[in-house]
C-alpha cells in the first residue's frame, strides 16, 4: 500500500480510500468484517458522508472505530453540505449543522478531513472558507476541501484564503461516487446505482438513494430485474443456435398454460410480427422472448446467467447478492423467467455485472480493491471467456440506436450499449413497477434501479444519461 499526506492531517493517508456507502447497522457483522479486511490490507482511510443512510453510515463507521480502538490509526473523511430535495445547502449554517451532526453520530471529537459534498456557485467562496477555518481552529476538523468542486471554484476559494491569511482547501475529490450520490439524492422511492470497470471488476460507484432508509440495496437488494434480464435470455438463445438476424415472432400477447403475457402498453406496432432477434431485444418484445424460449434446453438460462456472472456467489468482503435463477416449477414460471419476472431476482450490482461481462468478453467478478481475488462459491464453475460478446453488444447497441434506449443517443465518447427494464410487483392491480436501466460505454458498466417508476427509459434513463455524461467529462476533462 502506498501512502500520501494532506496538510493538517498528521497520519499517513492510504492511496486507496475505502468507500463506506454500503456499511450499515442492519448488517453490522458484515460491515465490520469489510472494514477489518481492508484495514488488514493496509488501508488507513475511510470515506463517509452525512447523507449516506440518513446518518446510519456515520454511526456504523463510528461504532467500528470505537470497538476496534483505532481512532488514532485511521483517517476519517467526512462529507457534508449535500443539497437536499428542497434546497441547496452549501451555506455556513448548513456546513456547521452537518459537522455537529457528524461528530455526534461518529461520537468523535474531530474529523480528519472534511469535504464539502457539493458546491453552489451562487454562494461566494468567502463565507465558506471562513466557516471552515472556524471549525478547523476549534479542532472539530483537521483539514478540509471540496468534493465535486470545479477547478475554478477551488482556486477561487484558495485565492480568498491566501488574501485573508486563512487556511486553504487541502483536498479535492471529483469522483464518480459523489456523482451517483448526487443523482439519487432527489429520488423519492428506493433507488440505487452501481458502476463497474469491466477490465478489472473495480466498483467505481455504489450508491443508495435516501428512499432506501439506510438499506444497502445497491449490492444486496433482491428485485425482479424485468427486461434487463433479456441480456441473459439473448445469450441463451445465441447458444441455442439463434443469430442476431434470426427471425422471431412478436405478437401482441401470448398464452402459456392459460397465463396471458403481453408487451408493455406503448410497445410500437411497427415492431410486431416477424422481426429479428436484434429488433426484439431493441424494442424489448416479451412475447418474442417467450416464444423463442421454447427452443432452450433445461438449465440453459441458468448456464447463460452464470457465464455473465449472474447467480454465482462470491465472497466480496461485504454483503453482495449476485442474483438467482431457480429451477422453474411450471411452464408459466419458465415463461416469466425469460423476461426477468417469475422467480428471477437480482441486485443492481448483479445487473451491472452482466453488462460488465458482455463488455469485457469474460465473466466479471466485482471487487472493491483492484487485484484482490474474491472468494468464489466452491460449487460454482470457473469464470469463462464469452465468445458471444460481439453479438450481444450488437443487439444492445440497437437498443440505443432504434429501440427503448433512444434517450442515450448522441452521448459523447465511445458507443453506448444498453438495456431497459420494467418489472411489475405487488399483489393487486394496477401493479406498480420497478424501473431499471443498464448501459455500457468504453470501460464502464452502470446499472440504475428505482423501486417505483413509469418505466426504465423514463425513470432510470435520465439518471443513467447524466452519470455517463459526467463520467465522460471526467475522463476527457
Amino acid at each position: 500500500m502506498e501512502y500520501g499526506s494532506v496538510p493538517g492531517v498528521d497520519k499517513p493517508i492510504s492511496r486507496l480510500v475505502q468507500g463506506t456507502v454500503m456499511v450499515n447497522s442492519n448488517e453490522m457483522e458484515q460491515s465490520f468484517a469489510l472494514l477489518d479486511g481492508v484495514r488488514a490490507l493496509g488501508c488507513t482511510t475511510f470515506d463517509t458522508g452525512h447523507i449516506y443512510g440518513n446518518g446510519d453510515n456515520e454511526r456504523t463507521v463510528g461504532a467500528w472505530v470505537r470497538d476496534r480502538g483505532v481512532r488514532e490509526d485511521v483517517v476519517i473523511i467526512g462529507k457534508g453540505a449535500h443539497h437536499s430535495r428542497d434546497r441547496r445547502r452549501v451555506t455556513p449554517f448548513d456546513i456547521t449543522a452537518d459537522i455537529y451532526d457528524s461528530l455526534a453520530r461518529f461520537q468523535f471529537d474531530y474529523i480528519d478531513l472534511y469535504l464539502l459534498h457539493r458546491d453552489d456557485p451562487n454562494v461566494p467562496v468567502g463565507p465558506i472558507v471562513e466557516v471552515l477555518n472556524e471549525h478547523k481552529d476549534a479542532g472539530r476538523i483537521r483539514a478540509f476541501g471540496g468534493s465535486n468542486w470545479s477547478v475554478a471554484r477551488f482556486q477561487a476559494a484558495n485565492d480568498y484564503a491566501d488574501k485573508h491569511g486563512l487556511t486553504p482547501f487541502a483536498a479535492s475529490s471529483p469522483k464518480l461516487q459523489q456523482e451517483a450520490d448526487q443523482l439519487l439524492s432527489r429520488v423519492g422511492p428506493p433507488s440505487a446505482m452501481v458502476a463497474i470497470k469491466p477490465s478489472t471488476g473495480a466498483l467505481l460507484a455504489v450508491a443508495n438513494g435516501p428512499g432506501t432508509d439506510g438499506q444497502n440495496i445497491a449490492t444486496y437488494g433482491r428485485y425482479a430485474p424485468g427486461s434487463t434480464f433479456k441480456m441473459v435470455t439473448a445469450l441463451a438463445l445465441l447458444r441455442a443456435g439463434f443469430e442476431p438476424s434470426s427471425r422471431v415472432h412478436c405478437d401482441e400477447s401470448i398464452s402459456v398454460d392459460g397465463k396471458e403475457f403481453a408487451n408493455y402498453p406503448d410497445y410500437p406496432a411497427s415492431a410486431l410480427g416477424a422481426i429479428t432477434l436484434t429488433e426484439a431485444i431493441a424494442h424489448s418484445c416479451n412475447t418474442a422472448m417467450i416464444s423463442a424460449g421454447d427452443k432452450l434446453s433445461k438449465g440453459a438460462l441458468a448456464q447463460a446467467a452464470a457465464s455473465l456472472g449472474f447467480g454465482v456467489d462470491h465472497d466480496l468482503g461485504f454483503p453482495a447478492y449476485f442474483g438467482e435463477v431457480p429451477k422453474p416449477q411450471s411452464q408459466t414460471q419458465a415463461a416469466a423467467d425469460l423476461i426477468g419476472q417469475g422467480q428471477i431476482s437480482a441486485s443492481p450490482m448483479a445487473i451491472a455485472v452482466v453488462m460488465a461481462s458482455i463488455i469485457k468478453g469474460h465473466t466479471v467478478v466485482p471487487q472493491l480493491i483492484e487485484d484482490q481475488t474474491p472468494v468464489k462459491d466452491p460449487s460454482a464453475g470457473p469464470t469463462k471467456a464469452l465468445t458471444e460478446s460481439a453479438q450481444l453488444s450488437q443487439m444492445l447497441r440497437a437498443v440505443v440506436t432504434q429501440g427503448s434506449g433512444a434517450g442515450l443517443r448522441g452521448l459523447p465518447g465511445p458507443e453506448v450499449i444498453a438495456k431497459t427494464g420494467t418489472a411489475q410487483y405487488g399483489d393487486h392491480a394496477p401493479y406498480p413497477t420497478h424501473a431499471w436501466m443498464v448501459a455500457g460505454q468504453g470501460d464502464l458498466a452502470v446499472a440504475v434501479f428505482v423501486g417505483t417508476g413509469e418505466s426504465g427509459s423514463q425513470t432510470a434513463g435520465p439518471l443513467l444519461k447524466r452519470f455517463l455524461t459526467t463520467a465522460h467529462n471526467q475522463v476527457s476533462g
